[in-house]
């Protein structure tokens, strides 16, 4: 919050670049290794229904998909794969879900 009015010694003291666009505290590198007995979304017509699992990661506003990975519920994501967030606050807090790429609902 940014008031509207302020004294001079306010004004003098004041980054107010640094309240609009903060500074980041660091960078977050998430990687997902895998997932294990996950639920199968995709029927199969012979053998175990399967899935093909993806991970929708969320820091603070930004939001990044690994890649998906086809026909499995114990899915290993790739080691050279990365996710970078800058994080403002170690009280930010991190969503991962788990979805299948093909569910239309």
């Amino acid at each position: 919050l940014v008031p509207m009015k302020v004294s001079d010694e306010t004004e003098k003291k004041t980054n107010w670049s640094e309240l609009i666009h903060p500074m980041p505290e660091g960078v977050l590198r998430l990687r997902v290794a895998q997932g294990r007995d996950l639920a199968a979304a995709d029927p199969a017509l012979f053998g175990d229904p399967t899935s093909d699992p993806y991970c929708s990661i969320t820091l603070g506003s930004v939001t990044q998909e690994t890649s998906y990975v086809s026909g499995t519920c114990n899915p290993d994501w790739p080691v050279d794969e990365f996710h970078d967030f800058l994080f403002f606050s170690p009280l930010q807090k991190l969503s991962i879900i788990v979805k299948d790429k093909d569910t239309f609902s």
